[in-house]
């Protein structure tokens, strides 16, 4: 089956085989927000830090990958989606590569943050990218594969996760995640065809100072608080079960 799009027929194989490929690039991206839950005990006490300060590793990624959402759709409509996602894979596995060198603490933590930077510039994108180069019969089966890749990571990236980090050195984890984005990157580049800025006269300031304007307002700002005391809340009460968990195999041997 072909379908025709501006003109050309497409083979019906290559939109699956674009599918695949971006419902992996969704799942491997997200593995990067999940790897490291597991592996917070891990931390703790190899930096030498308390829980609540190992759980940072995982809050830093998710707070720079929500302010990321934020810029990356403006960004994406301005230089065009593909630059974007293709910018973005880059940057995680070059940010993943360098976190599995590091042995300082407060410096894993600052790659942590430039994970999560880079790694929202492919969820808010994607979904665009698919409404503008997909075909409409085929939008629904691909954002369902994408939707799908994102939430399998859930479960990929704490299992992996926790496997490398009771067997081997958990560095070896983000070495293989590093490696794993940069094979994605050159897919996306070989593969995966170019779109046209869809906004290319966009001004990026005036943007920047409306999603400002939001920010600001006094509903908005109490219900960020509230939802940010509440993720804080929650980690600690992480940290709390996963020392205890420690503890208890500690004394089981």
């Amino acid at each position: 089956m072909s379908i025709v799009r501006d003109g050309v027929i497409l083979n019906e194989m290559q939109y699956r085989w674009r599918t695949w490929l971006l419902a992996w690039s969704g799942l491997i991206v997200m593995c990067s927000l999940y790897m490291t839950i597991p592996l917070s005990t891990l931390f703790a006490s190899q930096f030498h830090v308390s829980a609540s300060m190992a759980a940072l590793s995982s809050s830093v990624f998710s707070i720079c990958f929500a302010c990321g959402c934020l810029l990356y759709g403006a960004i994406a409509d301005k230089y065009g989606r593909k630059r974007v996602m293709l910018v973005g894979m880059l940057g995680l596995a070059l940010s993943t590569l360098a976190a599995s060198l590091v042995q300082q603490f407060p410096l894993f933590i600052v790659l942590r943050a430039l994970q999560g930077l880079t790694a929202s510039t492919f969820s808010p994108v994607v979904l665009a990218y698919i409404v503008a180069m997909f075909p409409s019969q085929r939008r629904v089966t691909a954002i369902g594969f994408v939707s799908t890749g994102f939430l399998l990571a859930g479960i990929v990236g704490q299992v992996v996760a926790g496997y490398i980090g009771t067997h081997d050195d958990w560095h070896h984890l983000f070495l293989l995640f590093g490696c794993l984005h940069l094979v994605t990157a050159l897919l996306l580049w070989s593969f995966l065809p170019g779109d046209t800025a869809g906004q290319p006269e966009l001004n990026l300031y005036v943007y920047m100072k409306q999603i400002k304007h939001v920010i600001l307002q006094k509903k908005f700002s109490a219900e960020l608080c509230g939802r940010v005391c509440t993720a804080e809340f929650f980690y600690r009460d992480v940290c709390r079960i996963e020392s205890s968990a420690a503890k208890c195999r500690l004394w089981t041997g």
